[in-house]
């Protein structure tokens, strides 16, 4: 009787589900993307229509495959890793691929830097919504249609943003964040220090805006006398350089900067004014004793969880 009760469920959902009402998922996370998932896991995705795409493997042979069926069949959202969805993008762009306008793009896990998302919805002709969550707590805050900032949604958890001796900073000035998950019985997690920062657009005990998150504690530059540096004042300085195909850049010591470059495949070496000027501009933020290195690579590849990271700081 079960094996018939299973059967007739299982013709009925294919018989009545929509590609409309699919999802699809471009994730990196092996213990997502694993072959050996439980029994919930597969019959979640089946339940909720959803098709994963491995953002592990963005071969040129992959991402055509991968926009051929988003293009076949447009699901109702796609939930990425931002540097995934942003690759893809890059890729259909530069390889002048036609998108079909997709309905709606959800990016998370890494930071959704304001140039990503230009190309993301230029490419894609969609509106992206930058969610904020992690491993640990699920999902803490979202973007909403016509709304600015990340909205936390106060049964889930509650923020606190606090200073190095985890005193609560004033709205607008950014800080570490401070989590109290409502939802994990077992682990209960109070005051955590989740290791990212961010500041508050809106902080009321029952609701609470982000005003951005800027990314982990170790995406933080470190002066030597102790001033933070937001890691996003050198991918600002070279994201619009179109000889790079894909960077990253790294602390190695309080006087020392490297940046990991790939170079798009038809663009020529840059000129040594424009090194200089990077070299100029790295060491008006960080002392002039600063040394600054260019390394050009033929792949610059994510962490293991899949995620791109454009800026470590080793300190």
């Amino acid at each position: 009787n079960r094996s018939m009760a299973i059967k007739s469920l299982y013709s009925y959902w294919v018989a009545h589900r929509k590609i409309g009402d699919s999802e699809v998922i471009l994730w990196g996370s092996e213990r997502d993307l694993s072959t050996k998932k439980s029994i919930q896991a597969d019959l979640s995705s089946f339940l909720r229509n959803t098709t994963y795409m491995n953002a592990f493997s963005m071969s040129p042979e992959k991402m055509k495959d991968y926009i051929q069926k988003l293009n076949s069949k447009p699901p109702k959202i796609i939930i990425a890793y931002a540097q995934a969805i942003y690759e893809l993008a890059q890729f259909a762009d530069f390889q002048q691929i036609s998108v079909i306008p997709q309905k709606a793009i959800i990016t998370t896990a890494t930071t959704l830097y304001p140039w990503m998302r230009e190309k993301i919805e230029s490419v894609f002709q969609c509106q992206v919504f930058n969610r904020y969550g992690s491993r640990e707590v699920g999902d803490i805050a979202c973007e909403l249609p016509g709304k600015e900032g990340l909205y936390v949604a106060p049964w889930g958890n509650y923020i606190e943003i606090v200073d190095e001796d985890n005193n609560p900073v004033p709205t607008g000035v950014e800080g570490d964040i401070l989590i109290t998950n409502f939802n994990n019985y077992a682990m209960p997690l109070i005051r955590y220090n989740i290791g990212d920062r961010g500041s508050f657009l809106v902080n009321e005990t029952y609701h609470q805006i982000l005003q951005q998150v800027s990314g982990r504690n170790a995406d933080m530059f470190k002066r030597k006398d102790g001033t933070l540096v937001y890691g996003g004042y050198f991918t600002k300085m070279i994201y619009y350089k179109d000889w790079i195909d894909k960077f990253q850049v790294i602390q190695i010591g309080y006087s020392e900067i490297k940046f990991k470059i790939k170079k798009q495949i038809s663009s020529q070496h840059p000129s040594q004014a424009e090194l200089n000027d990077i070299t100029e501009k790295c060491r008006r933020m960080m002392g002039q004793d600063c040394q600054v290195k260019f390394e050009f690579l033929d792949e610059i590849l994510p962490g293991y969880s899949g995620k791109y990271r454009y800026t470590i700081s080793n300190l």
